[in-house]
């Protein structure tokens, strides 16, 4: 989709949009992207992959703790917790985000980053979102494995 964490915190400074316009503009764009490539199908949970999935994870499992890789694999989350995210430490500067398990070079643009998986979230129909820090045939596999266990 034609939109990301970079782009829509850096489009959302220069125009002074608010976190809820910075929300709505990546569900308009993400939605506008999942339409040109057709309907996709409903998910119940799916995975996620990618930096600031792992961002997320570590934030879901110890929401204290200096960044984790460890703490993100296998993280459960949901479009509701990383909005929630999204606007407690939209609220804080850059110092102040620092000790919520936030890797460094994330921290400018988590935010935005947690509401774009939001809304992809929310476009594909999806309740739920397993992370995983080791790339997406890992996390399907582990997936699989673990419903035939």
């Amino acid at each position: 989709a034609d939109v990301g964490a970079s782009w829509l915190a850096e489009r959302g400074r220069l125009d002074g949009w608010s976190l809820e316009e910075r929300r709505a503009e990546a569900s308009r764009r993400i939605e506008q992207a999942l339409a040109a490539a057709g309907t996709p199908p409903a998910f119940g949970e799916v995975l996620l992959v990618g930096g600031t999935a792992v961002n997320a994870g570590s934030l879901a499992q110890d929401p204290g703790a200096v960044f984790s890789i460890e703490a993100s694999e296998g993280a459960v989350t949901d479009p509701e917790a990383l909005r929630a995210w999204a606007s407690r430490l939209d609220l804080l500067s850059l110092d102040e985000r620092r000790p919520f398990a936030v890797e460094a070079e994330r921290v400018g643009t988590l935010p935005e980053g947690l509401l774009c998986l939001a809304a992809a979230l929310e476009a594909v129909g999806a309740t739920s979102a397993r992370i995983s820090v080791r790339g997406l045939r890992h996390a399907a596999l582990a997936r699989v494995l673990a419903a035939g266990a």
